[in-house]
């Protein structure tokens, strides 16, 4: 029998290897803040939870599992993640995310100006990480896309798209990444903002995430992200349980900047009863890192789960968000009642 050990691989082979490099550079892992604080690492890295496990995703979970959507099998769907699962990232080792978050994960979320900073930083540290894994993965999906059989010019031109867009993302994340672990070095959180909305409710959508808002909830533009000579400022959302009963949901803010005090004024404009479905527009239209309680997802209406395909589809190539996204649309799918209003506001100076 011939030797076929050096034989050229098929198509299809050259395809599926090209898929199994690129999801196995999407598992890599390493301590971002071993770059900081190389002394403190404890040097094995673990899968950090960006929101918290034992007082927020198991709060809402059935069975250890909650849902999300995404794409699945070429579709949106919203599909069962276990919470051990759920929202983590190989980004922290088991040492400093311990040190780092105890602020967040041993007590509610009110939140203070340290627990705001906290939310603001983890939630970039996991969109950061996220970025460089993407970028470290390229490669080998622009070699998966080569070894198709089909020819798809539009699929090239979305993998150039998404390759720009991530380099030029993963530059900013860590330029934002290095300004955090100064104010945190420093403890100087007077560039920190927050405006958070505490529920008598528990809610039913749970999650953080670092995201950039081109407008803000009355559609006037804060900043431009097609703009790559500026700098983009990101928001952190936030929608998070209470040990107790009740919750909290709100925005916060690392630096001060001209687009950060747009959103910052626009958000304390919401009235108590807008507040909460205002926010969780913004939530399900921007953050792809929310989770949801399998009971609430299941009582939907086909008619109301098609506003949260369709808002999660938002910013994608297909469906750019605008500035009427994050109009009000006469919905109020949650029944959260607010009985605080929680206000941090920056006094540090605004940033050029």
């Amino acid at each position: 029998m011939a030797d076929q050990t050096n034989r050229p691989l098929g198509a299809k082979a050259r395809l599926g290897k090209a898929r199994g490099q690129y999801n196995k550079a999407r598992q890599a892992g390493w301590c971002l803040a071993a770059e900081f604080d190389p002394a403190g690492c404890s040097g094995r890295v673990i899968r950090a939870h960006s929101v918290q496990k034992s007082r927020g995703l198991s709060t809402i979970a059935e069975g250890g599992h909650v849902m999300a959507i995404g794409p699945q099998g070429g579709a949106w769907q919203c599909y069962p993640v276990g919470i051990n699962r759920a929202s983590t990232f190989r980004g922290f080792c088991a040492k400093h995310d311990n040190q780092l978050f105890a602020e967040l994960d041993d007590r509610d979320v009110r939140p203070t100006r340290l627990q705001a900073f906290l939310l603001g930083f983890r939630a970039l540290a996991h969109e950061s990480h996220k970025k460089a894994v993407e970028v470290s993965a390229l490669p080998a999906m622009e070699s998966a896309h080569r070894c198709s059989d089909v020819k798809n010019p539009r699929g090239a031109e979305l993998i150039e798209a998404f390759r720009l867009g991530n380099e030029e993302g993963h530059g900013e994340m860590h330029r934002e990444h290095e300004a955090a672990w100064q104010q945190l070095h420093i403890g100087d959180f007077s560039a920190v903002a927050c405006v958070a909305y505490r529920l008598t409710d528990t809610p039913n959508v749970v999650g953080a995430g670092w995201v950039s808002s081109e407008f803000d909830f009355q559609g006037r533009r804060v900043q431009d992200l097609r703009d790559f000579s500026r700098r983009v400022d990101g928001t952190v959302f936030f929608s998070l349980p209470f040990a107790g009963g009740g919750g909290v949901i709100g925005l916060g803010w690392l630096t001060r900047s001209k687009a950060t005090n747009l959103l910052f004024r626009s958000t304390l404009r919401l009235t108590d009863e807008e507040a909460p479905h205002a926010l969780l527009r913004f939530g399900v239209s921007l953050s792809e890192n929310l989770y949801y309680a399998p009971s609430f997802w299941r009582e939907l209406s086909a008619d109301e789960e098609a506003w949260f395909y369709s808002r999660a589809r938002l910013g994608t190539p297909t469906q750019p968000i605008d500035a009427r996204s994050l109009l009000e649309d006469g919905r109020r799918i949650v029944s959260w009642s607010v009985v605080e209003r929680i206000v941090v506001p920056p006094t540090g100076p605004i940033q050029s």
